[in-house]
């Protein structure tokens, strides 16, 4: 397809399919249900432990150099990316009653702290964290 509107329209048009047929699926089999909660579950766990191992191994040959202004500043930057990624994750998963579907569809795939950390959001800003000195 050379015209974006109507890739767009088609795209669309595939998503809002797939959805409704993996509802009904879902309406049907509850079963499935729990087994993808499951998948997800595992996927969340599974990404947290390897975000600590990575930095548990990252971390302690970089004691004791010297960075510059710069780099220092990325840190921070990504250390506030981090906070807010955390916050994000941790808000649904503590607050009573609250499902984690209706907490984390509040924020579009384009609206993700990862992605828009110091910018204004449904997450907590990182602005403070960032800009902070270690």
């Amino acid at each position: 397809m050379w015209d974006d509107t109507t890739r767009m329209l088609v795209n669309r048009a595939q998503f809002d399919n797939s959805n409704e047929t993996r509802d009904r699926i879902w309406e049907r089999t509850p079963a499935v249900r729990a087994i993808e909660h499951t998948i997800e579950y595992l996927d969340l766990v599974g990404s947290c432990h390897g975000f600590v191992a990575t930095l548990g191994r990252l971390v302690p040959p970089l004691r004791g150099q010297e960075f510059t202004e710069d780099e220092r500043e990325t840190v921070r930057r990504q250390i506030g990316r981090v906070r807010a990624a955390a916050d994000w994750l941790e808000e649904p998963s503590t607050t009573a009653g609250s499902p984690w579907t209706s907490s984390w569809s509040s924020c579009s795939k384009a609206s993700r702290p990862c992605r828009d950390a110091g910018r204004p959001g449904p997450w907590p800003s990182t602005t403070a964290a960032s800009s902070a000195s270690p």
